[in-house]
């Protein structure tokens, strides 16, 4: 074995690699993972790199996982890649592995198993590679990619820092005399001794009401580890309000103190610091928020109220990690089901929070559904709806009737399925804090069952939870606060709250808009029409005199609280998200989103009281060959537009020229007026439109009098309607010609190119993910080969993506049920793999036929 060596410079240091592992193709990939046991990351941008080890890890094995690999050109060659792991400053690796790499396969390297844990420090991956994905975050330099990570020890109970003292520090050009304003927040500690290099230190600040802060981390470089004296800055864009903080240390991210501070809007506040034990909610909090990764759970800010239910939450997800850990053993089906009740003034906001617990507890749940109990009673056999409940999650509502007479059997059959422990499903109950006193009274057994710390209870906001939730319907305007705006909001706040924490969002929506924003556009207008100077960066900034809650409160009746602008928004995004899933389009898709950006450009302008352009009529022209999404993109375009409010309804009228022509005189005008009656409020989508004009000077040709009743719609302004024509590109052009006031008044001109063979692929891949099939190697290679040779014969009438969706439906999975029934069986996967003898039948079944060409149209009447 050669002892050669070549050397690198890595961050300072110099490093030896064997001469005879340095001969790496060049490989590409899509994705990386670098595991330890159970932990990986991924490498990505936002993502930490580092393990936590103990000295009981030493059977753990390091891994590398790669998706789509590339090694080059030849796909049945296979290649030796070398990987090298090296701690920061040893000249050779602590740790090599060569495995061979073909293109197009999943790829997996082990490292050889430890003999002892590795010891903590700064360490990174050597590899030789071109770099394809671009979410990764590898270094390159001389033709070599770097992954650097640490590895840090779990905590040792003898080296537990201790604190001695600390204090919560405001900077005094932030806090000045305003005390209630956002920025940083500086938490000193002093420590009893110092502690280890390669050891890390985190804090993670809370509010009481266990709103997320900010979190920050320390790693104790050699250079720092002597030092006792240890600094967190805590920077928040939200308000600092009055009240009680806290924050939890994590010692190489185990928890194990809490420091506690009152903030009162002062300079510097005193803290107390308690010990943490696994038996600690506050514990449990840290150690599940996914703040400690950089990624903030951003459901328990969707609605006021909900981050203060953290520690019922993190109760529940202890269930979950519980029955995690029966699996993972494969112990019998020993599962603890969450019964949780929830009591609210509203039994909007129950069901609201109610919805949100599958997802932020991590309940092992398939389906969930919401029940109506006064619904529920008036089914004859009650207990039906609970004999399916198995890793259902149920929310029940209305729960007042189930203490009548009339709920006494579905109270009954809610009883034993709640005592029946060996069925793994979720229970919430929902309603007032009544509703919930008298069925736990007249049901001991829902009181047992339902435990004290599964009781959530949700009351009104707090001050500092009203002022944030202004603060982010000012962010979503683009406004922001000065200092002494801020401060002067929280104080506000404070003086009403009796008065403002019963408002819904809307109503606190309007006062943020016509109340503050308002006044901040009218202070800069008459400095305008004054000839005062105004500064640009003061245009977005709220000043302590464009608040007045005192006024607004006095004056409230005579303010119209406009629609709800986030369901708005939430409708236009969810329609322009189905739009983005549709393959290809691109060029399509960004014109769209163009058009809708400067819709909803001037929505802003025009609730902010700045001048606006007036909403204008929108007609399309749709060109392009059949089954490229002509009727899909349309139908997509009545949700948006609906959204935006240009529409009143927004569904689709499809019409063609024989549904419109008449077939005496004035039936062809009679047919066109009720349609465009029908058509108010909608998208009205003519396909194949180049029918309606013809060449030919024949009177008993109606299709030019359609033209002739489209033209006073598509005239008006706001004409709560849009026309579509949609066909052939050339025929459509001989059309729009053929009437000079007709191509006028079409703004936009959208076409749809054919599907490549990769996106005929794509949609093929879709249906088949979507219904739960699965294609083998040798058939997915023919349905591929297939694709392209149907494309290279195609002609202008090939019907894309309809074609792919026909072949599959009618040939591919017919002859799939065929061979699968010839010998059926138990095996769920032969019923999911497609073979490659389906797809050579399919072939044999639905050989694309020769398409027809369309002929021109015959002229009517004589020919000179």
């Amino acid at each position: 074995m050669t002892t050669n060596h070549d050397s690198f410079t890595y961050k300072g240091y110099s490093y030896l690699i064997p001469a005879c592992c340095n001969s790496n193709p060049t490989i590409r990939f899509s994705g990386f993972k670098l595991e330890l046991g159970e932990q990986s990351f991924s490498g990505s941008e936002h993502e930490e790199r580092m393990f936590i080890v103990s000295d009981a890890d030493n059977d753990c094995r390091l891994s590398i996982r790669m998706d789509e690999t590339d090694c080059g050109d030849d796909l049945n060659a296979t290649y030796e890649v070398t990987f090298h792991i090296y701690r920061v400053g040893e000249e050779l690796p602590v740790l090599t592995v060569t495995e061979a790499m073909q293109t197009g396969y999943y790829f997996e390297a082990k490292f050889p198993p430890l003999t002892q844990p590795l010891d903590a420090g700064a360490y990174f991956l050597l590899f030789d590679a071109a770099l394809e994905d671009n979410d990764l975050t590898l270094e390159w330099q001389d033709g070599r990619l770097f992954l650097p990570f640490f590895i840090l020890k779990s905590r040792d109970k003898s080296t537990l820092p201790a604190v001695e003292t600390a204090k919560a520090v405001r900077p005094q050009d932030e806090c000045r005399t305003q005390g209630y304003t956002s920025g940083a927040l500086r938490l000193q500690l002093q420590l009893a001794h110092p502690i280890r290099e390669m050891h890390e230190l985190t804090a993670i600040c809370y509010t009481e009401d266990w709103e997320f802060v900010a979190c920050d981390k320390r790693l104790v470089t050699p250079r720092k580890c002597s030092q006792t004296t240890r600094h967190f800055c805590f920077r928040w864009s939200k308000i600092w309000m009055a009240g009680r903080y806290t924050a939890i240390l994590m010692y190489n991210r185990e928890p194990f103190a809490a420091i506690d501070f009152s903030y009162q809007g002062k300079t510097v506040t005193p803290c107390t610091c308690r010990p943490l034990s696994a038996q600690d909610v506050a514990y449990h909090v840290a150690k599940n928020n996914r703040a400690t990764d950089g990624n903030t759970p951003e459901l328990l800010h969707k609605c006021i109220g909900l981050a203060r239910l953290t520690p019922y939450l993190t109760n529940l997800l202890r269930i979950s990690e519980y029955n995690r850990f029966c699996e993972n053993q494969q112990l019998a089906a020993l599962k603890v089901n969450p019964y949780v009740s929830i009591s609210s003034l509203t039994t909007f906001r129950a069901k609201q929070v109610a919805f949100c617990l599958p997802k932020l507890s991590g309940y092992q749940i398939s389906e969930y559904k919401q029940t109506d109990c006064a619904q529920w009673v008036k089914d004859e056999a009650p207990e039906s709806l609970l004999e399916s409940r198995k890793e259902v999650a149920f929310t029940l509502y209305n729960i007042g009737i189930l203490c009548s007479e009339k709920g006494a059997g579905c109270l009954a059959a809610l009883e034993s399925a709640v005592k029946e422990t060996g069925v793994y499903w979720a229970l919430t109950l929902c309603g007032t804090a009544d509703e919930i006193k008298r069925l736990f009274a007249i049901s001991p057994t829902l009181e047992q069952y339902v435990c004290p710390e599964y009781r959530i209870q949700i009351g009104l906001p707090s001050a500092a939870e009203v002022v944030h939730l202004m603060q982010d319907q000012l962010g979503e305007a683009g406004i922001s606060l000065d200092s002494e705006a801020e401060n002067r909001l929280a104080l506000q706040v404070y003086r009403h709250i009796d008065n403002i924490n019963t408002w819904t969002q809307k109503e606190m929506r309007c006062f943020v808009m016509q109340g503050m924003v308002k006044q901040l556009r009218q202070r800069i207008y008459t400095h305008f029409i004054n000839g005062k100077e105004i500064k640009q960066s003061n245009l977005g900034v709220l000043s302590a005199a464009d608040i007045s809650l005192d006024a607004w409160l006095a004056n409230r009746k005579e303010y119209a609280f406009h629609g709800n602008c986030t369901d708005i928004e939430q409708s236009f995004a969810e329609s322009m998200n189905r739009l983005n899933e549709m393959v290809g389009l691109q060029s399509l898709k960004d014109t769209l989103s163009a058009i809708f950006c400067r819709i909803r450009f001037n929505e802003h302008r025009s609730r902010l009281g700045l001048p606006a352009e007036a909403h204008g009529a929108y007609h399309f022209i749709f060109t392009g060959n059949p089954g490229t999404g002509k009727t899909t993109v349309a139908q997509l375009l009545g949700k948006v537009f609906h959204a935006l409010g240009i529409l009143s309804k927004g569904e689709v009228i499809t019409t063609g020229r024989n549904e419109l022509v008449g077939t005496y005189i004035g039936q062809t005008e009679e047919k066109v007026n009720k349609l465009l009656e029908r058509a108010r409020g909608n998208i009205l989508f003519i396909d194949e439109a180049y029918n309606l004009y013809t060449d030919s000077d024949d009177h008993r040709d109606y299709g030019s009098r359609i033209i002739e009743g489209l033209l006073p719609v598509l005239a008006e302004p706001h004409p709560d309607m849009i026309i579509v024509l949609a066909g052939y590109e050339d025929e459509m052009e001989r059309m729009l010609q053929s009437n000079p006031g007709l191509k006028g008044r079409f703004s936009y001109r959208l076409h749809f190119e054919d599907y490549s063979a990769d996106e005929l692929m794509q949609i093929a891949a879709r249906f088949f993910k979507r219904n739960d099939y699965l294609l083998s190697d040798e058939a997915e290679q023919l349905l591929r080969e297939t694709v392209a040779q149907t494309l290279a014969a195609k002609d202008r009438c090939f019907s894309n993506a309809r074609w792919i969706n026909q072949f599959i439906a009618s040939g591919i999975l017919p002859a799939m049920a065929q061979r699968v029934m010839q010998q059926p069986s138990g095996d769920a996967g032969l019923y999911r793999t497609i073979e490659r003898s389906d797809i050579e039948q399919a072939i044999g079944t639905l050989q694309p036929k020769a398409t027809i060409k369309i002929m021109p149209r015959r002229r009517i009447g004589f020919r000179a």
